[in-house]
């Protein structure tokens, strides 16, 4: 007569004990019908038990010490450190060679030296102090709305609030702006950054202003000459038309030319008129 095959089965025990020396549980099913299966369980020494129970007692988790907030604080500056113009640096000092693809990227992120000692770029340069740092910024002309100095305490700052719109009118703070950089220029150790948001429209034309002024150049070449520098750069048209009416004021913002009253009337013609056309 047939025999039924008798197989036994059982669940897996896990030893749960802190102990590493304990073994596994072993499980072992027979396939022979004529075998049965067996369990073998961990066997505990007391005495070892009660000595674990003892090393847990005498290092109970309460032990476990926080960070201090000066370690938290050290963790954070870590961080910043990592950051920004700071992994550039670190850079320099494995002597790391970049082409110059990778050098027109940081360029277009922080700033270009249009020439010694004067740098044209962005927001970001000028929040940056490891940037700052590493060019020997000494001042910083800000062109942008909203921008306060960030390290006031560490640099000498000129804020001009204006947006990028073409109806601003950015040629009424070219003497303003021009007197800033030639003041910052008189040492020879000062370095200076004029900034906007992207260093692409409202900056490059200040910039360019002061080049038509100082260096006696005419729009197209003060304008190339800074392109050449900085190839990003894109002033909006009516910066554009602003930095031509200069050049024809012989570069002095004359408030009683007749051509800067055409200027302004223009422009206040326009916004006049412009809600009648929306």
């Amino acid at each position: 007569m047939h025999q039924q095959e008798n197989i036994s089965s059982s669940n897996t025990v896990e030893s749960e004990s802190n102990n590493k020396s304990d073994s596994t549980t072993n499980l072992i099913v027979s396939e022979n019908v004529n075998e049965t299966s067996s369990l073998t369980l961990p066997i505990k020494n007391e005495n070892n038990f009660d000595n674990e129970q003892k090393k847990l007692n005498e290092h109970p988790l309460s032990t476990t010490t926080l960070p201090t907030q000066q370690q938290q604080q050290q963790q954070q500056d870590n961080l910043v450190n990592l950051s920004g113009w700071s992994v550039v640096a670190s850079w320099k000092k494995e002597n790391f060679q970049m082409n110059e693809h990778q050098n027109a990227y940081l360029e277009n992120m922080f700033a270009s030296e249009i020439f010694p000692r004067v740098y044209l770029g962005t927001q970001m340069a000028a929040n940056d102090k490891t940037w700052l740092e590493d060019h020997h910024i000494t001042h910083i002309l800000s062109i942008t709305e909203g921008s306060n100095p960030t390290y006031p305490e560490s640099y000498t700052y000129k804020v001009i609030a204006i947006r990028d719109y073409t109806s601003q009118n950015i040629i009424t703070h070219f003497d303003t702006t021009n007197k800033f950089i030639q003041m910052a220029l008189q040492e020879e150790k000062n370095n200076i950054l004029v900034h906007c948001q992207a260093g692409i429209s409202r900056s490059p034309t200040v910039m360019i202003a002061y080049i038509m002024k100082t260096r006696k150049m005419s729009y197209d070449d003060a304008f190339n000459h800074v392109q050449s520098k900085r190839p990003v750069i894109c002033p909006n048209l009516g910066f554009r038309e602003q930095l031509k009416l200069y050049e024809s004021l012989g570069c002095q913002n004359l408030k009683t030319n007749p051509k800067y009253w055409r200027f302004l009337v223009k422009k206040w013609g326009d916004r006049l008129l412009l809600p009648l056309y929306t």
